[in-house]
């Protein structure tokens, strides 16, 4: 973490090896995983509901169905864009542009509430509530990475997040889809 930054970040009211002990990591890996299966079942009972009352319909946050692979290839190619976003944007997002910034400013606060803002504006292809959900993402990421100290951990969460909603989600969503239309 840079020292800028780490007066900001209250990992001080963690133990020092929080993220280091092997048990704990597991078990924010496995809390990870929970969410990301709750998530999904939520998206499929909504589905399930609203597919009821006026066909199929989609739950998803912004315009980005444009994103869901259609074949086995494009599978592969949306994990390499999803395990890319996660690192790339990350490196950028909370790394080089807020201390590009606080070079600039000599402003922490301003270095990183910036840079979360204009994460969130990259994502205006998703429309202003793909803005929205990403600024607030990008919120929850910086806050991550001040907490941890560990950028590892927020583009590893970052590349699990896009792989829920630009893989697992879709293919539950189509395999809903075709049993509602078998049934």
């Amino acid at each position: 973490l840079f020292p800028a930054f780490a007066n900001l970040s209250p990992a001080h009211l963690l133990p020092q090896d929080f993220f280091s002990n092997p048990e704990t990591l597991a078990g924010f890996v496995t809390g990870l995983v929970v969410n990301m299966l709750l998530v999904t079942g939520i998206a499929v009972w909504v589905l399930r509901r609203q597919s009821k009352q006026a066909g199929p319909a989609s739950f998803v946050v912004g315009d980005i169905g444009v994103l869901f692979p259609r074949n086995k290839a494009e599978r592969v190619w949306v994990s390499l864009l999803s395990v890319n976003a996660g690192v790339s944007e990350e490196l950028f997002f909370r790394l080089l542009l807020p201390l590009l910034i606080y070079t600039v400013t000599g402003n922490a606060v301003v270095a990183l509430a910036a840079s979360v803002m204009l994460f969130g504006l990259v994502h205006y292809y998703q429309g202003w509530v793909g803005v929205a959900a990403t600024t607030l993402m990008g919120a929850v990421f910086t806050g991550i990475y001040l907490w941890t100290g560990n950028l590892f951990i927020v583009m590893a969460l970052h590349a699990f997040i896009d792989l829920n909603n630009l893989m697992v989600q879709p293919w539950v969503r189509a395999r809903l889809a075709n049993r509602l239309a078998i049934v």
